[in-house]
């Protein structure tokens, strides 16, 4: 099967339907469409190549995946404890890296 009829098959198997007035936000749907499409051809023909008996992933799991990603960037998760600032005995706590400290308490010894 040639490139553009798979394109076609492929698009037309998980169709997400919107309505829009705006014209360009069709084009942007198409092209994101397009781009995980050829994104997960790209894996299917990696993982043949690498691991052969290893089952591929489907196509709808690939655009979940992608979607959850794409979604959830730029959302920092913050692990661990705060790191301490010189006055770390003083009950000072430094929250983020570049940031001044900040007292934890009101009645720090001076």
């Amino acid at each position: 099967m040639g490139g553009v009829d798979l394109l076609d098959m492929l698009s037309a198997l998980y169709k997400f339907s919107f309505r829009s007035r705006r014209w360009y936000m069709y084009i942007w749907w198409h092209t994101l469409t397009v781009a995980v499409i050829n994104a997960w051809n790209l894996y299917r023909r990696d993982q043949k190549m690498l691991e052969p008996k290893m089952k591929t992933m489907a196509l709808r799991r690939f655009q979940a995946l992608v979607g959850a990603s794409l979604t959830s960037a730029g959302k920092a998760k913050k692990f661990g404890r705060p790191l301490s600032c010189s006055d770390a005995g003083m009950g000072h706590q430094l929250y983020e890296r570049g940031k001044t400290c900040t007292e934890k308490s009101k009645g720090s010894p001076s």
